[in-house]
């Protein structure tokens, strides 16, 4: 048996589950546009690699080898900004290596966060101006990752915007998430 190092695996199986997608999508040849949500659950599980003689799909990778160690949730949360679906809405595909997986994962979780993380200011009819920070839906999902907390979860955000009036935002602490 052959052992390998946290990293080598997190990195493999990220690099699996991306390619496993990609495969997906173009045996099922979906198209740039096509309504995902149907397929969602079936292309998670439908098709499958085989890696020292278990057979994984892109949702064994997803939870099992990627999120949960020893039936403990994973504690980095950039993980998630690694893993793709294949849709406009989810993170770049790309490669990532052992040696350089940490650099890597902090730049996917900030090319993420800048591209998704928007600010909207509304006015009602008294000319009062309400703030509010847009989350991505990969927030709500998996919130618990990012900070149970509020202030925690708007600390392990400030790390990865780069835009000044979102990182005002997240020093206040005073706006509303949506």
């Amino acid at each position: 048996a052959t052992t390998s190092s946290p990293k080598a695996e997190t990195s493999f199986f990220i690099n699996l589950h991306n390619a496993l997608m990609l495969h997906t999508h173009y045996y099922r040849k979906t198209q740039s546009g096509d309504n995902l949500k149907p397929l969602k659950n079936k292309l998670a599980k439908l098709h499958q690699y085989k890696v020292g003689g278990q057979c994984y799909c892109i949702d064994d990778m997803r939870r099992r080898l990627l999120r949960q160690k020893q039936g403990a949730k994973c504690e980095d949360p950039r993980i998630h900004f690694a893993l793709s679906l294949g849709s406009m809405s989810c993170p770049d595909v790309r490669v990532f290596g052992v040696d350089e997986l940490e650099d890597q994962l902090t730049e996917a979780a900030k090319r993420f966060c800048d591209r998704h993380v928007r600010v909207d200011i509304s006015s009602d009819r008294s000319s009062h101006s309400t703030t509010t920070l847009l989350l991505p839906k990969l927030f709500k999902w998996h919130g618990k990752v990012f900070g149970q907390e509020r202030q925690k979860m708007l600390h392990t955000l400030s790390g990865w915007v780069e835009d000044s009036t979102v990182q005002a935002l997240l020093q206040d602490g005073s706006c509303k998430i949506k």
